[in-house]
């Protein structure tokens, strides 16, 4: 066979080769083609390597793919240097039994001292979603020698396994940071909406007709979030969606939240606007890497009060006109509200003891992993920043049953 043609060879294995520590973790080797790691680490995130081999060893068996392209990723992250990356395999691959996609994201988690913060925050997705996106661990080598614990997912995108959209007027939107961005859709409440994908990007008329429409049920969206008009909204948004997202923000405190990885998508001209998938926490969870995210009313209940009350009129709304500020207007209608009490109290309430042995069981089988992670990279102490995220944890938990759970169990609407 010529490597060149073969998608991926997998074949058995007794074990995995003495150059991978096993740490029962799947095994990712990229063996780069014509440049070194340093070279790769140093260059421009968005320039391609093309003709790389990756392996794969996952239990018993190893994958090899061939003539596979590798780019950096990340903003503030590609600064760092544990880099993220991103792999495109020839044809579409179910890596590690997630669904098949092209495209793969390698979180590197360089500033999250515990690695977890991602995967702890898709977790509560999960929780409040069937059907929310979510990665896993794997130990990556770069030609043989080990470069860290990295987190897999699918690149958010229009595809059967990550935002599955048929409608030939389907489109992927992305609520983006003017800084980082020239293509920007300004709205009127705040955030800069930009162009990810549409369903039939083959044709400029199609793709033009599905922003427009995008844009405009949007600007009516925002209007009548304004006017309060609660029946008016919901013919443009899909509120348990948006209901969602503003959960899993406001539980982990995120401050990317409403202004930057905040995806948005729309399945045709019939479809309402969703919000997700969510994305993007390893700043949020309180992280002390970032002092000013530890601040526990950041993005929380009681600082949306604090906005309410004084009609938007603070210097710190004033100063942020990159964060879209439809959250807090939907917050003012009282049918909204009661969406994210039921949600919260149908799949959260009474669950933090679960919550907790969820998040504890990972740390248990990832510690080995997630220590020669901070060996290598020289983070923080593991088992310190594990008990005050336990912690924070906690207490962000019982703060939000303070704020929408309800003591007498009682549910005046059902979503589900």
């Amino acid at each position: 066979m010529v490597a060149g043609i073969v998608a991926a060879i997998n074949f058995t294995v007794n074990r995995p080769p003495e150059k991978y520590k096993n740490n029962g973790l799947p095994v990712v080797d990229i063996s780069l083609k014509d440049i070194s790691l340093e070279d790769f680490k140093s260059g421009d995130k968005e320039t391609v390597y093309e003709g790389n081999e990756v392996a794969l060893i996952n239990n018993e068996t190893e994958s090899a793919f061939y003539n596979v392209e590798l780019k950096g990723r990340g903003n503030s992250t590609w600064g760092e240097d544990k880099k993220p990356f991103q792999i495109k395999f020839r044809h579409a691959v179910d890596f590690l039994g997630m669904g098949k996609a092209r495209k793969w994201v390698f979180l590197a988690n360089r500033l999250d001292a515990t690695n977890l913060r991602n995967d702890i925050a898709f977790r509560l997705a999960e929780m409040l979603d069937d059907k929310p996106q979510r990665g896993q661990f794997v130990e990556v080598y770069f030609n043989g020698e080990y470069e860290g614990l990295y987190y897999v997912m699918h690149r958010v995108e229009i595809g059967k396994s990550s935002v599955d959209l048929r409608d030939e007027l389907g489109i992927l939107m992305e609520l983006d940071a003017p800084s980082r961005t020239e293509a920007c859709y300004s709205s009127s409440l705040g955030g800069c909406l930009v162009l990810k994908e549409t369903v039939n990007n083959n044709s400029e008329d199609s793709e033009n007709l599905a922003l427009k429409e995008f844009l405009e049920d949007y600007e009516e969206a925002e209007r009548a979030a304004v006017d309060g008009d609660y029946e008016k909204v919901s013919e443009y948004l899909d509120l348990v969606s948006f209901a969602r997202y503003f959960l899993v923000s406001e539980f982990t405190v995120n401050p990317d939240a409403y202004s930057m990885s905040f995806y948005l998508h729309k399945n045709g001209s019939e479809d309402k606007i969703h919000a997700g998938p969510v994305w993007d926490f390893d700043y949020a969870l309180g992280n002390r890497a970032w002092e000013w995210t530890v601040r526990e009313d950041f993005y929380s209940p009681e600082e949306i009060m604090i906005l309410r009350r004084n009609a938007f009129g603070t210097d710190w709304i004033e100063e942020n006109q990159d964060i879209s500020k439809l959250i807090y207007y939907l917050m003012e209608i009282p049918e909204f509200v009661e969406i994210v009490k039921n949600i919260f109290n149908e799949r959260l309430s009474g669950r933090a003891a679960e919550f907790e042995i969820i998040v504890t069981s990972t740390v248990k089988d990832l510690r080995p992993a997630i220590l020669r992670d901070t060996e290598k990279w020289g983070k923080d102490d593991f088992d310190a920043e594990m008990e005050y995220l336990l912690d924070w944890i906690s207490r962000r938990y019982a703060r939000l049953e303070q704020e929408f759970g309800d003591p007498e169990g009682t549910k005046n609407l059902r979503v589900y």
